[in-house]
């Protein structure tokens, strides 16, 4: 990709990725309301001005990924056979994309602590969580099957919920989080069914 970038690309992606690894890193060993902007720019070797030209806070740090992953779910999604029943086909998109995410594990992992220790980044990650909720019913009501309102909603906060549940068991698990966001999608499935 940076092959095809120009100069000026380049440069812009280099101070962006040398913002984003400067935070994480302070994030990890400081905490997140314990760094404050000017340290990162300044491990960064930057100005705290250049920072803001990338980043509107320090939450769109930790969250800058959240568009692109979600984008990444929704295309898998929709490349699903239309055959399949909107459940299927959400469960296998599901452990398709946590086959990439699984690349990203570490990164992913640290983002998913921060969010669970800092409150301005738990409440942003409920609002991520509540968009991707929404972006999913809306793929699944229109991938032609079951169009039901309630149960396109239902089923999409429930695949949010496994891979939110898969992703927080990875960390202490030998299994891949495709194979535990198959796992979660399981016990789901039985513990509904034995209600």
């Amino acid at each position: 990709m940076t092959s095809e970038l120009g100069v000026r690309e380049r440069k812009k992606l280099a101070a962006r990725t040398a913002l984003t690894k400067s935070a994480l890193k302070l994030f990890r060993e400081n905490g997140f309301d314990a760094t404050t902007v000017n340290e990162i720019a300044q491990l960064a070797s930057m100005s705290p001005r250049t920072f803001f030209r990338y980043f509107e806070t320090k939450e769109d740090v930790v969250f800058q990924d959240a568009p692109r992953h979600l984008d990444a779910l929704r295309r898998v999604l929709r490349d699903r056979p239309p055959s399949e029943s909107n459940s299927i086909a959400l469960r296998s998109a599901l452990i398709s994309f946590s086959e990439l995410l699984e690349e990203e594990r570490e990164e992913l992992y640290l983002r998913a602590h921060l969010s669970r220790t800092a409150r301005t980044l738990a409440e942003r990650a409920a609002i991520e969580l509540q968009n991707w909720r929404l972006a999913l019913t809306e793929e699944l009501m229109q991938r032609g099957g079951d169009r039901d309102h309630t149960r396109c909603h239902l089923l999409a906060g429930a695949g949010v919920h496994v891979l939110t549940v898969a992703m927080a068991l990875r960390s202490d698990s030998d299994r891949t989080l495709p194979e535990l966001t198959d796992h979660c999608w399981q016990q789901l499935t039985e513990v509904v069914g034995s209600t």
